[in-house]
């Protein structure tokens, strides 16, 4: 399936959705690979091998096969290393300006609907009654909290209830 999905990106030209499939496709591999040597090993396979019998016809070499099956897996597991602390990085970074969000946001009468990150950037999104609020304050929270503030991204949504009812009142304080 990921040698499909790579074939059919590729076609569209999202190469990198393309390398992805191939890479995961590749990490498919070198598991398959690798579970193989461990299960073998650990039903002792070698062990029901016969000799060979004439000296043309020789064993396989086992080792070769291990040590480029390990080479293999190696060349998968550092990118999958590197991608994993990239995701837990983010995703600290996310929690960390979620929680001075809200805290600020709880100041300011906002709410926090949602925070994201992006290839550039943390999205935040926050709604509530207008006037927008200033940003120095967050600016400065975010600050304090160890968080560059050129890397955050606010989206104010102001947020206006009007009431319908029987007993119609005009605007609904959000």
């Amino acid at each position: 399936m990921p040698l499909t999905v790579a074939g059919l990106t590729a076609e569209s030209g999202a190469w990198g959705e393309s390398f992805g499939a191939l890479f995961l496709f590749g990490t498919n591999v070198a598991s398959i690979l690798a579970t193989g040597i461990v299960v073998m090993a650990l039903y002792r396979v070698y062990q029901m091998v016969t000799p060979a019998a004439t000296a043309e016809k020789q064993a396989v070499n086992r080792r070769n096969a291990v040590l480029v099956i390990v080479a293999f897996s190696a060349v998968i597991l550092i990118p999958l290393v590197g991608s994993t602390v990239q995701i837990a990085t983010d995703r600290a970074r996310e929690s960390d300006v979620r929680a001075i969000t809200r805290a600020w946001a709880d100041i300011v009468e906002w709410e926090v609907i949602e925070v994201s990150t992006t290839a550039d950037s943390v999205d935040v999104r926050v709604i509530g009654s207008p006037p927008i609020p200033e940003t120095a304050s967050y600016r400065d929270a975010l600050v304090a909290g160890g968080i560059d503030p050129d890397g955050v991204v606010v989206d104010f949504i102001p947020r206006t209830v009007v009431a319908l009812g029987d007993n119609f009142v005009g605007l609904v304080p959000g």
